[in-house]
């Protein structure tokens, strides 16, 4: 049977220790401080919201161009339209 002492579980290294200690700190495990972290996540926020409109607006135009290309085999003008009316 195997003796978990205390001695034995401290195999950790000094870079093991010190990224634990850093998160303890309040750091991340990769040693960068929040203040990084959440300026990195609004950057990627800011991003993302910018790709999502830019995406609905070629959905539009696509949408647009989708109708123009149906409409087109359509050749009354609306002047010939109302003339058709009788107005």
């Amino acid at each position: 049977m195997r003796n978990f002492s205390a001695s034995s579980t401290r195999s950790t290294t000094s870079k093991q220790a010190s990224v634990r200690h850093s998160y303890r700190r309040g750091g991340s495990l990769a040693g960068l401080p929040n203040q990084v972290i959440l300026a990195a996540i609004l950057l990627i926020r800011s991003a993302y919201s910018i790709i999502g409109h830019d995406c609905s607006g070629v959905n539009v135009m696509s949408d647009m161009w989708v109708a123009i290309l149906l409409d087109a085999g359509k050749t009354t003008t609306p002047i010939k339209a109302q003339i058709d009316a009788g107005m």
